[in-house]
């Protein structure tokens, strides 16, 4: 029942997630208002503190969390006690090996599926998929017998134990590294959430968006899309203007007199929007092989990606929680992520199987 619900919460979360990806030496450039980090400035490590955007003493939602999270956790951001909200961009957290290894894990991941063009996203530690196409499941495949139809057979070997083990060192480098950033004690309150995922935009082949799961390029507030994340952060596996053109990532102030959050198939004139966007726009990142970006994830950092315009854009997005009910129950080594996905495609083909037979 557990992993049938984990399934569950990260489809619906799969599904959401597409619509919406003292420290040492930085060098940056400021150009009218707005901080631009390109990909010739190397060695990178740049914080920025801002005002949390809130109406209440605590950042993170009340609803959200139990009086004893809120009362103790250092999680929690409280202004007065000189806590912030803030981002963080950094260069050279993982060597240029390390960020192979993991691009040649994803590479396997989205070999499975036939290469359309447009958005795809990879969940490694469930093995859901999403294209163009719709969503799948990398732990089952479909053949056809010699009857013709279609039956389910389990597939979980897509990812060794050493490929899950070196994703989930990955991971807790980030959790360490976001962590001390905004002074949280890591192992007591601060949790790696789901769904955790990789999305590969692909320009290199001509596509129509199918509905508003493929519109990725839309200003959003992550806490305002799944309000357990408090915490989000990106790891670019490509390169602009080498791997790819167009694809920036953009970050904005909020204040209480714009609206950024912007909703697929919005009415607003792109002139419109385009107008009030760069009046607020505070960042504007280059993506690089290995450069991770992480940030509070409420109100008061709207963002976005530009659309790609060539080539293939590849990134880790990855998010953290100060709610210890919303931590992935699997622990992030070879053997358990082995033995989930082999659950995964079990799951998934038993249901296939009543829905056939019933």
């Amino acid at each position: 029942m557990i992993v049938l619900q984990t399934a569950v919460i990260v489809l619906i979360s799969i599904s959401a997630a597409i619509i919406i990806g003292g420290f040492g030496f930085y060098n940056y450039n400021k150009r009218e208002s707005h901080t631009v980090i390109s990909t010739q400035q190397i060695g990178v490590d740049i914080l920025e503190k801002t005002q949390c955007f809130h109406g209440s003493e605590s950042h993170i939602p009340l609803v959200s969390l139990s009086s004893e999270v809120l009362n103790q956790s250092t999680c929690v951001v409280r202004e007065k006690n000189g806590d912030f909200c803030g981002y963080r961009v950094v260069d050279g957290l993982f060597s240029s090996e390390d960020i192979s290894l993991l691009h040649a894990i994803v590479n396997k991941g989205l070999s499975r599926r036939k290469q359309l063009g447009g958005p795809t996203i990879l969940d490694i530690n469930t093995g859901y998929i999403r294209d163009i196409a719709g969503l799948e499941n990398l732990f089952t495949t479909n053949t056809n017998n010699n009857k013709g139809d279609e039956t389910s057979s389990i597939m979980s070997d897509v990812f060794t134990p050493e490929d899950f083990s070196h994703y989930g060192r990955i991971i807790r480098v980030l959790k360490s590294v976001v962590a001390k950033t905004f002074h949280i004690r890591a192992e007591q309150d601060l949790f790696f959430t789901a769904p955790t995922f990789i999305t590969r935009i692909d320009e290199s082949l001509p596509w129509k968006v199918q509905g508003i799961h493929d519109e990725y390029w839309h200003t959003h507030v992550d806490m305002n899309n799944t309000a357990h994340y408090h915490y989000s952060g990106l790891l670019y596996l490509s390169t602009y203007n080498k791997d790819f053109t167009g694809g920036r990532f953009k970050l904005y102030s909020a204040n209480k007199n714009n609206n950024l959050q912007d909703r697929p198939g919005s009415k607003r004139s792109k002139k419109h929007q385009s107008m009030e966007e760069e009046k607020d726009l505070k960042l504007v990142l280059e993506p690089a092989a290995g450069r991770v970006v992480m940030f509070t994830s409420g109100p008061e950092h709207p963002h976005r990606v530009e659309r790609v315009t060539s080539g293939q854009r590849i990134v880790l997005s990855f998010w953290f929680s100060c709610d210890s009910k919303r931590e992935f129950e699997i622990f992030l080594d070879g053997k358990a992520h082995t033995a989930f996905s082999r659950k995964i495609g079990q799951a998934i083909h038993a249901k296939r199987s009543q829905q056939r037979n019933g």
